[in-house]
């Protein structure tokens, strides 16, 4: 009899060992699923967080590429690049204009009709020279004041 119970004593300590590993299993079953579905969650977390800033680089992209493709602006630039070709167009001209005026001066004879005429062409040129810096200067100060404006709309757009 003594036998019999040593060995049902022995059946329930086996059987209780195994009903504890059983539990101990399970519950690292148990933490191992819970650890894998924190870490699920943090992988999502992480690949919301690359989608929001993804989605504000592209926002920030288009902002800036509606910046430099608004009407006003791209109005503003071919008025600075006519005003500056006209520029250029006046300065060779002008030039021009004073190498004629040279070529003139050294082929004038010396003799009193060439001084004469020498003298109205001098004065003429005195007078052009004086309505083309006018011109000039109003060119120069409307180029400034186009370029003044391009900066200010540029503050705007940039703040």
């Amino acid at each position: 009899r003594e036998v019999e119970q040593l060995s049902a004593s022995k059946a329930e300590g086996r059987k209780a060992q195994r009903l504890e590993a059983d539990r101990t299993r399970k519950e690292e079953e148990r933490i191992e699923r819970e650890e894998r579905r924190q870490l699920k969650i943090q992988m999502k977390l992480a690949q919301d967080e690359k989608k929001a800033i993804l989605k504000t680089k592209r926002k920030e992209k288009r902002r800036r590429e509606r910046k430099t493709n608004y009407c006003k602006n791209k109005e503003l630039w071919r008025e600075i690049a006519g005003l500056m070709t006209d520029m250029a167009l006046l300065e060779r001209e002008e030039k021009m204009w004073k190498e004629v005026n040279f070529d003139n001066c050294a082929n004038v004879d010396t003799t009193n009709d060439y001084a004469a005429e020498l003298d109205i062409a001098a004065t003429q040129v005195e007078k052009d020279k004086m309505i083309e810096s006018n011109t000039a200067q109003n060119i120069v100060q409307s180029i400034t004041v186009s370029a003044n404006r391009i900066n200010n709309v540029l503050e705007e757009v940039s703040s």
